[in-house]
């Protein structure tokens, strides 16, 4: 692993680039909840050891420095998790009861506010009656004619 280590700190824009490749990767496995790009690249930058240079700096053994920069990995790792589901249990759950209303209400006005008093439609919903376009057309060299027979005369100006 030293090598690699080596290629890290010569190269630093290879160890990031592959935090972000690998991350990427990590961040689109489909589970309960998905990480995503960001949140994988985060892991994968702790497990390739970005934070780790500090430590190795601190003049402490090997075989420590290696330690401290797993249980570094693995902290972030974990405390990154429970504070994302953290945040959304928060905000999802605990928020609105405070606040008196549920987030989609709150969307839901705000969304009216906005909008200067235009009618506000869910996702998927369109107007009951659609904008209604009309023509009018004045026919007076073709009275007497069939539509068909006027539309094949004046095909050019369908």
């Amino acid at each position: 692993m030293d090598w690699l280590h080596d290629i890290f700190h010569k190269s630093p824009e290879i160890a990031l680039f592959l935090s972000l490749a690998v991350g990427y990767f990590i961040g689109q496995i489909n589970g309960k909840f998905q990480l995503g790009g960001v949140g994988g690249s985060l892991l994968a930058a702790v497990v390739i050891s970005q934070a780790g240079d500090a430590i190795a700096r601190l003049g402490l053994p090997a075989d420590q420095v290696k330690s401290l920069q797993s249980d570094v990995a693995i902290a972030y790792a974990v405390t990154y998790v429970f504070g994302s589901l953290g945040t959304i249990i928060v905000c999802v759950n605990i928020l609105p009861k405070f606040m008196g209303q549920s987030l989609r209400d709150a969307a839901l006005q705000a969304e009216r506010e906005l909008s200067s008093g235009a009618p506000v439609r869910g996702p998927g919903q369109i107007a009951a009656l659609p904008e209604l376009v009309g023509r009018a057309y004045r026919i007076d060299v073709s009275a007497g004619k069939t539509v068909k027979a006027v539309e094949t005369q004046h095909q050019d100006m369908l």
